[in-house]
């Protein structure tokens, strides 16, 4: 990844911002074909899609990753727009498409600790990404010096860094290159683009419920 460089080339952060367009039809599809007499059903249901989908991905973000806080799964989230239309049983919806850009976060996002430097060396720092995989030890990444915690000279909170590979050799005090994590686009869809699967979970509860809500409000009264 390109580095972007801070302070006259010693302090540098690696990747930027990652992008993913998350497309809801195939959890609309899962509304299965009602008919044409059901179809305010699906509308009002897909109009809920588009209103509390960002509530259910951010569920769905947060049942897998430890991240925090969660602002920033919500900060993540561009737009909200119609991208195309779906057939449901011989009429078209709206599809829902949500756009989420996100920058790759650091250890201070996961539980990092300790959160300060200890006055006492060596010491180990932890953070816990992932919920099923729990608190690890962060060795870092590989080629770059052992990882220790100073302040970011570019915000308020004490970071992650290495020190930089220069000629094939960690030399010197400078150039130091911040540990980075994933980015929430990255929590909702694999590197393939395929939903992660407590996200889609997530999603196709949320659907199902408000269209039964629906259902009993259009159909049953």
């Amino acid at each position: 990844m390109a580095a972007h460089d801070y302070t006259k080339n010693s302090y540098r952060y690696f990747g930027g911002k990652k992008n993913v367009i998350f497309d809801a039809s195939d959890a609309i599809k899962g509304l299965a074909e009602i008919g044409e007499d059901a179809k305010k059903v699906v509308q009002a249901t897909v109009s809920d899609v588009r209103s509390r989908g960002p509530g259910w991905i951010q569920n769905g973000v947060k049942k897998e990753y430890n991240v925090n806080p969660q602002g920033e799964i919500k900060k993540s989230l561009v737009s909200v727009y119609s991208g195309g239309l779906v057939n449901l049983g011989g009429f078209d919806v709206d599809n829902v498409t949500f756009k989420y850009s996100g920058r790759f976060l650091t250890p201070v996002h996961f539980g990092m600790n300790p959160t300060r430097r200890p006055k006492t060396t060596p010491y180990s720092i932890t953070m816990e990404v992932l919920k099923s995989k729990g608190r690890k030890t962060i060795h870092g990444k590989s080629g770059l010096g052992k990882p220790f915690l100073a302040k970011n000279p570019n915000g308020p909170k004490t970071i992650v860094w290495q020190r930089a590979n220069v000629g094939g050799k960690v030399v010197g005090r400078l150039p130091i290159v911040a540990f980075k994590t994933v980015s929430i686009p990255q929590m909702i869809q694999d590197g393939k683009g395929e939903t992660k699967p407590a996200v889609q979970k997530e999603l196709t509860d949320g659907i199902k419920k408000r269209f039964d809500h629906h259902f009993d409000r259009f159909m049953l009264r």
